[in-house]
This record gives C-alpha cells, sequence and structure tokens, in this order.
C-alpha cells in the first residue's frame, strides 16, 4: 500500500473513532465519516465498501496485526500484551464497537482477525485432541472466542485494567477449565 492511501484511511479510520464516541453506530452516515475525516465521500468507498468494513479494517490494523511479529517470534504473551494494549489505548472506542450487533457484528469481525492471525502465525497443532478431532482452525477459533470474550466482559464491566491485568485474566481463562475441577 502506498502511503497516500494508508494516510487517507487513517484519516477516516481514526474520524469514525471520533464520531463513536459522540454518537451510536447506527446514527453514523458515511457522510458524517467523510465530513469528519476532511475528505469527498467517494474517497471513502475507494477504501472501504460501507462502516461494518471500516470497523473490521481498524480492529485488524490497530489491534490484531500488531501482535503477528510476536507471534512469528514465538512469543505468545507477547502477541497478547500487543493485542490488549491496542485495546487498553482505545478502550472508550472498543466499549461502543462491541454495541455493534448483528449480521457484520464487531465481535464476530473480531474473532475473525484473531482466528485468521493464530492460523497464519501460531503454532497450531495439526489434528490435535483425541484421534484428531480437533483441528488447527478449531483450536484457532477456540482461542479467538475466549480472548475476544475476556475483552468484551472487561469492557461492559466498566472496569479500568491494565495490559497484565488482562494478559493475567485471558490465561487464567484458557488454563482453568471448570470442566477439569
Amino acid at each position: 500500500m502506498d502511503s497516500r492511501k494508508d494516510m487517507t484511511k487513517r484519516l477516516i479510520a481514526d474520524g469514525f473513532k471520533a464520531l463513536m464516541l459522540r454518537y451510536p453506530f447506527e446514527k453514523i452516515s458515511i457522510m458524517m465519516i467523510t465530513n469528519e475525516a476532511g475528505i469527498r465521500r467517494p474517497s471513502f468507498y475507494n477504501h472501504f465498501q460501507d462502516k461494518y468494513d471500516l470497523l473490521a479494517w481498524i480492529v485488524e490494523t490497530d489491534v490484531v496485526a500488531p501482535a503477528g511479529e510476536a507471534l512469528r517470534r514465538g512469543d505468545g504473551v507477547g502477541a497478547l500484551r500487543t493485542v490488549f494494549a491496542g485495546l487498553v489505548e482505545d478502550s472508550a472506542f472498543y466499549r461502543k464497537a462491541f454495541t455493534v450487533t448483528g449480521q457484520n457484528g464487531f465481535e464476530d469481525s473480531f474473532a475473525d482477525a484473531v482466528q485468521r492471525l493464530l492460523l497464519e502465525n501460531a503454532e497450531l497443532a495439526p489434528n490435535a485432541g483425541p484421534a484428531g478431532l480437533l483441528s488447527e482452525k478449531t483450536v484457532a477459533r477456540y482461542n479467538a472466542i475466549c480472548l475476544v470474550s475476556t475483552v468484551k466482559h472487561w469492557l461492559e464491566s466498566g472496569r479500568a485494567a491494565n495490559v497484565d491485568e488482562l494478559v493475567n485474566a485471558y490465561l487464567y481463562l484458557v488454563s482453568h477449565s471448570v470442566w477439569m475441577q
């Protein structure tokens, strides 16, 4: 991607994020986003299909993708720290993002992005589990859903948390199954 295209996408994303802090998602129009970003309406459609696509791009670009480098190095905890750092930085925006539900809801978009990240960058056991019942995709989806659920619970609680607390909460969740007591 060239830097001008990146800059335009970032302007659009920043404008949208500012609007999300002031208005419900359903009330935000493409015209409002382009006005906030200081660009012409057709420019929006050169980069995004709709505001759902924009929302998915923001979480992918600002939170999920940066964790890929740590995963490629085999540093899962570092990847978690990177994800949670992005979420803590923009927690008010992401709290509002979780209110976007339905067919293109934020929770599913976030889980899809995390699942893709894990499948592309993490060492997942192929044919895991007894008799190979769990595929890499299943393991990645499970971990993505656990991560997103942890984030959603934290944001909906309204409680302030730092990166270390969030990493520890997620690690506790995935290592303490109630079924294993």
